[in-house]
């Protein structure tokens, strides 16, 4: 029943808005791209200077080391899950550890910053047409009525803290449009 009476019906406008598009400010994500890469290598150097020494923050293995064996944070007190490899660097695990040592928060921001560096800041400028908008294409799941997007996923740019906010900022509403978020 919900499918003709509803789910039928939303697809046109699915497909509209898809079309339509949503200009994006590609300059000003550019710009913000700058900066995150400017951050990055901030906190590359603080988190070198934390440890005593060079190695590659996005390795896992590496991480491990440093973390595990050379400063030593494998305490029972911090119950941290172990993988295959050893303890594990996942983000919760090393929530647990923010109080540990300085180092740990750093890596936490270095990766959060790295991730939206890469999915966002730098793919979404390219993703852009010639008519200056990006055109996402709309799922809607037929069990809940939830929307997705894909080909770029843009629901899940994040909604709290300072960082997402400005990501959400280059979304921008065309003349005489609005721009709703719910």
């Amino acid at each position: 029943m919900t499918y003709k009476t509803i789910d039928q019906r939303v697809e046109p406008i699915l497909r509209a808005m898809e079309e339509r598009g949503i200009q994006l400010n590609s300059a000003y994500l550019r710009g913000l791209a700058d900066e995150f890469q400017t951050a990055l290598a901030d906190l590359e150097e603080q988190i070198y200077d934390s440890v005593g020494h060079r190695f590659l923050i996005s390795s896992p293995k590496q991480l491990q080391q440093v973390l595990y064996h050379n400063l030593k944070l494998t305490s029972p007190k911090f119950g941290l899950r172990r993988t295959k490899t050893g303890t594990s660097t996942a983000h919760s695990e090393l929530n647990k550890l923010r109080a540990a040592h300085p180092v740990v928060e750093l890596v936490l921001k270095w990766r959060e910053k790295a991730k939206l560096l890469s999915t966002y800041l730098l793919p979404l400028p390219e993703l852009v047409g010639e008519d200056g908008k990006l055109h996402t294409h709309f799922r809607q799941d037929t069990h809940t009525g939830r929307l997705s997007s894909s080909r770029p996923n843009l629901q899940n740019i994040p909604v709290k803290g300072e960082d997402g906010t400005r990501i959400r900022t280059a979304f921008v509403a065309g003349p005489g449009n609005v721009l709703i978020s719910a």
